[in-house]
């Protein structure tokens, strides 16, 4: 009988190990508008592992507006890298990007590395949020920083900010809404 009870309970091991290295891991995704005091970005961000430990990753932010003097764009090309640091609620993303310069009419683009940080640390964010509103700043929002690196030159670009609207969430596999 006691052989039985331990044969039982290794079964159970070996089959609950089995499922977890089977289970999909942790994606991290976010949409909105972050903000810091000199400019608001919009991003995107959808970043996991698929079941055969394949990375797919879609990353874009927009910083300034139509109306800015200077538009900066970040598309991510290719991923290499997600990392995830839970006790933190933070990923991490690595990859090769093109930043698009627009100033005026023309239109700079520049070959780079990137590395994408975002931090999910509250609820989603109202779309009807006043940007200007002193309360708002009193609240805890996600966080999303932006470096960028080129390739073939010391050109480097970076964002940090506040989510004011939209949702950066980390955790078990996120499906389409």
């Amino acid at each position: 009988m006691f052989k039985f009870k331990n044969l039982f309970v290794v079964a159970c091991a070996l089959t609950t190990t089995l499922a977890l290295a089977q289970a999909p891991q942790t994606q991290a995704a976010g949409k909105g508008l972050a903000k810091n005091r000199e400019s608001a970005a919009k991003f995107e961000m959808r970043a996991g592992y698929s079941r055969n430990n394949d990375l797919n990753a879609v990353f874009n932010i927009t910083v300034g507006g139509d109306d800015a003097p200077n538009r900066v764009h970040i598309d991510l090309k290719r991923a290499n890298d997600l990392t995830f640091d839970h006790r933190n609620h933070k990923a991490t993303l690595n990859g090769l990007a093109v930043l698009a310069v627009k100033s005026g009419d023309q239109i700079r683009r520049i070959e780079g590395r990137i590395e994408i940080t975002v931090v999910d640390i509250a609820h989603p964010q109202r779309d009807d949020v006043n940007l200007n509103d002193a309360e708002n700043d009193r609240q805890p929002h996600d966080r999303i920083i932006v470096k960028f690196h080129a390739i073939n030159s010391d050109t480097t670009y970076s964002f940090e900010g506040l989510v004011l609207r939209g949702d950066i969430k980390i955790g078990a596999p996120i499906r389409d809404r």
